[in-house]
């Protein structure tokens, strides 16, 4: 699947939404991902990115990179890529889906950018489920570092921003990691429950909603090296 790139929106200090229109018919779930193929001096490569848009808006493609140090695909997209260029994708792929569950609560627990698929679902659900509630629980390391807070403060969903390096930064929210006690304040009954982050944080996360008597049936997650 060819893409040409039509927008670069700047979300954070090191962040950037890119924006693609697919040069054929392409459908996909919230959640799931595609695989770039992608070339540098090294070679050719893959990088697997999570759709950021949801599949309602059938036009267009977002993914939103993370620029990393010495990291090959977003040295790529921050200092090589132009309005227009054209990439080579394949897809989608991925289980981290939201597949129209009848469930009246869904809780969204991220760290950083976790966030990109969960936004994905998010968009998906106010649109075609709005009798759904949804929480976000997301934790960051400084306000600045809050991907989309602008456009989710603007969504009718419960939002819970926590930081973990918030000295020196005007914060008035929650503070620290997101703890058991934490999520015990928004579940309920019959949730369901999405996780996407670092390894050990998503690992962390199940293990806390398990000792919370929650079945991993009820639990998806999505883990980002």
């Amino acid at each position: 699947m060819k893409l040409r790139l039509t927008n670069i929106i700047k979300e954070t200090h090191d962040t950037k939404t890119f924006r693609f229109i697919p040069q054929e018919k392409f459908n996909f779930k919230p959640g799931q991902f595609i695989v770039f193929i992608m070339n540098d001096k090294e070679g050719e490569f893959r990088r697997a990115f999570s759709i950021a848009n949801s599949p309602d808006e059938k036009e267009f493609i977002e993914i939103t990179v993370k620029k990393a140090p010495k990291g090959r695909a977003s040295t790529i997209f921050f200092e090589k890529t132009k309005i227009n260029g054209t990439f080579e994708a394949l897809g989608p792929y991925g289980l981290f889906t939201y597949n129209n569950e009848d469930i009246k609560h869904i809780i969204h627990i991220a760290a950083g950018s976790g966030i990109v698929p969960i936004r994905s679902i998010i968009k998906y659900i106010i649109k075609n489920k709005p009798e759904i509630k949804q929480t976000l629980i997301f934790s960051n390391k400084t306000p600045k570092d809050i991907i989309y807070k602008k456009e989710f403060d603007a969504l009718n969903i419960n939002k819970i921003y926590t930081l973990t390096r918030h000295e020196g930064e005007e914060w008035k929210g929650k503070t620290g990691r997101i703890t058991k006690d934490l999520i015990k304040e928004h579940i309920g009954e019959n949730d369901l429950y999405f996780i996407c982050g670092p390894p050990e944080f998503v690992n962390n996360m199940v293990l806390h909603l398990k000792n919370l008597g929650k079945n991993e049936k009820s639990i998806k997650t999505e883990r980002y090296n």
